[in-house]
């Protein structure tokens, strides 16, 4: 039985090279044996993702309680910063723009988190960068980008090895590892752009109104709250 006969999907593709291409990827025992790891890593890591708040709360068990009790702080402010601003009765385009820019914040500070604990984990000992010691960080979107990259290496050079030597898979790994770095930091500036625009949008506003609250008083209450978003992530990555 031939590839083709063993995937039928195999007919759908483009042209006789690309259907060469999966034939020899499915028929080469070496290839599968790897497809097989990758995949049960993935799934490893899909479920760990379903896992994530569960974790997140043992985690917090585990912290001492003079940690919690800085943490709860600034949930607390947190929570006086937000109703500070809605008291403000600010005009809807301002509550528009705000939400984007908390939004923006939170996941630019999140990305912060997850990319300091990755580079301390890349920073390890070969022997200690394994996948329980990278799974155990809880680093989910590092999880999702970090092995979208790999699994599409992996398939690319499987394929490619018809034409070109094939690329040692440790190799492949650290490419891996340095190509989610460089997507995750482009994504943390993007946040920042995203909240610049917004901020500039709301002082654009300046000399429009008349009636209270000034642009500079919602402004002041925003960057108040990004302040403390900004001053909780710092800590937890202490």
């Amino acid at each position: 039985m031939n590839g083709t006969q063993t995937f039928p999907m195999l007919g759908l593709l483009m042209d006789q090279y690309e259907r060469q291409c999966y034939i020899e990827l499915f028929n080469n025992e070496e290839v599968l044996t790897f497809t097989r790891e990758l995949t049960q890593h993935i799934n490893q890591l899909n479920y760990f993702n379903l896992q994530y708040d569960q974790s997140t709360y043992y985690h917090q068990l585990g912290q001492t309680e003079e940690q919690q009790r800085h943490t709860l702080k600034f949930d607390a402010q947190d929570h006086r910063l937000v109703e500070t601003f809605y008291q403000l009765n600010a005009r809807k385009t301002e509550i528009s723009s705000t939400k984007t820019i908390w939004k923006a914040t939170h996941y630019e500070q999140l990305l912060r988190c997850e990319l300091t604990l990755f580079k301390k984990w890349m920073s390890l000992p070969v022997v200690s960068m394994t996948m329980d010691t990278f799974m155990e960080l809880g680093l989910v979107k590092m999880n999702e980008i970090f092995t979208f990259i790999l699994t599409n290496k992996a398939l690319f050079n499987s394929m490619s090895t018809i034409i070109v030597n094939e690329i040692p898979l440790k190799q492949l790994v650290f490419e891996a590892m340095n190509e989610a770095v460089i997507i995750v930091e482009k994504n943390i500036q993007a946040y920042i752009e995203i909240a610049t625009a917004k901020k500039t949008k709301i002082l654009s506003q300046k000399n429009k109104f008349n009636k209270l609250p000034t642009v500079e008083t919602v402004m002041n209450a925003i960057e108040n709250r990004q302040r403390n978003m900004v001053q909780r992530a710092q800590y937890i990555m202490e």
